[in-house]
């Protein structure tokens, strides 16, 4: 999808994140069943992403439970290098994903790179 049917702002967030051509990201006026994300500073709607179905909805479930099993399995050392991974990917794109928390939660940049410094932390 084009990020020109996006929030201005959100549309070099995205570019940065690699995430500007992500299916799951629609533009806020999608037909269908979708849910809209707006800038609370300002009204405007940012993006939107298609809802799932119940059926969905219950086959991720099942899958969550099915991965969870083998994660509990898995030693702890490893479990922590992989959240490890985790907190450097979030620490590798914090201000852009910081940004984003500003866009969706209305908070002041350094407030919205905090809550990723959370994340990481």
């Amino acid at each position: 999808m084009s990020t020109a049917t996006l929030h201005p702002s959100l549309s070099g967030i995205l570019d940065h994140l690699g995430l500007s051509n992500h299916a799951a990201i629609l533009a806020p006026d999608a037909a269908g069943d979708v849910a809209v994300s707006f800038n609370p500073a300002d009204g405007q709607p940012l993006a939107a992403v298609a809802l799932q179905s119940t059926g969905d909805y219950h086959a991720t479930v099942a899958r969550a439970m099915k991965v969870q099993k083998a994660w509990r399995m898995l030693p702890a050392p490893k479990r922590g290098e992989l959240v490890r991974r985790m907190g450097n990917a979030f620490r590798e794109h914090i201000e852009p994903l910081g940004e984003l928390v500003t866009l969706e939660m209305g908070k002041i940049k350094p407030e919205g790179v905090g809550e990723i410094q959370e994340c990481v932390d």
